[in-house]
């Protein structure tokens, strides 16, 4: 009987130093990849691992405790309750703690972020998300159309690569309204300023109006714009595109003005802008 609890004893200790340092290589972790909050199945499996761990841990404690002197009564009945069979399913835990622990200490990575517990499908749609972003690139570049938002609660707008292109500006301007609407031809400067404020209001719009580049190049576009409510019914977003419709003559010089019969165009903008909505509707944006 002696032998009996001594084993069970040494076997609880080596499971239960096992479980609470896989814990800790868990959480670890998660705190070095920033992940404690949002990786829930992982502070899952490290909460399994840390209660097995004080389980296994207190039975030890338990059978020692009789020989200190102290709550003989508890520690002698863990020990009565060490028996052969359950000595054999302590080995069978230990065994399997130690070879979980010698998988994670087999691969560093593991070591340093908890692969294993990633949410893959979360990195799917992120990877999915980030694929949609690129193609949409792509067609704004191939239509020459660019796309900008602006919360109205911040005097900033959010301009995409290719409307920063479009208007000779290096790419991640972010200007303040203002600033964005010195870049319209002076003589438009006012129509579109008072489209711009019917857009604030809801009333969706679509005009054609001439931009100077940061370089002085006058050049000719379709914009398109309207406003977002959130849910309390407040106007809070404007939301817009604008494509560049300046002809080249076989010169090389642009036209003095856009070429009428642009259909085929509009029908291009208005699919890049179905394509943008939708990316951003993936994206959760307001």
């Amino acid at each position: 009987m002696w032998l009996t609890w001594q084993v069970g004893a040494a076997l609880n200790a080596v499971i239960g130093v096992c479980y609470l340092t896989i814990t800790w290589l868990i959480l670890r972790g998660l705190w070095q990849t920033h992940q404690v909050r949002s990786n829930v199945l992982a502070l899952a499996t490290a909460a399994i691992f840390f209660t097995c761990g004080v389980h296994h841990g207190g039975h030890m404690v338990h059978a020692v405790l009789p020989a200190l002197g102290i709550d003989r009564l508890h520690g002698l009945a863990m020990r009565a309750a060490f028996t052969s069979q359950m000595d054999v399913w302590d080995v069978i835990g230990a065994a399997v703690a130690l070879f979980y622990l010698s998988v994670r200490r087999s691969y560093a990575r593991l070591l340093d972020r908890p692969e294993m517990f990633e949410n893959t499908m979360r990195q799917r749609y992120e990877e999915q998300l980030e694929r949609e972003r690129a193609a949409l690139a792509e067609a704004q570049r191939l239509a020459r159309v660019g796309s900008w938002e602006w919360d109205l609660r911040e005097e900033r707008m959010v301009l995409s690569d290719e409307l920063c292109r479009l208007l000779g500006q290096p790419v991640g301007f972010s200007p303040p309204p203002a600033e964005m609407m010195e870049q319209v031809h002076p003589e438009d400067r006012e129509a579109v300023a008072a489209r711009m404020q019917a857009a604030r209001q809801g009333e969706a719009s679509e005009s054609e109006h001439r931009i100077v580049r940061l370089d002085g190049e006058v050049r000719y576009v379709r914009a398109r714009r309207y406003g977002r409510q959130n849910q309390a019914g407040e106007w809070t977003h404007m939301i817009g595109t604008m494509q560049d419709i300046t002809e080249p003559r076989p010169c090389g010089k642009i036209c003095a003005r856009p070429r009428s019969g642009c259909g085929r165009r509009s029908t291009t903008l208005r699919s890049v802008w179905h394509s943008w909505s939708s990316a951003r509707s993936s994206a959760g944006g307001c």
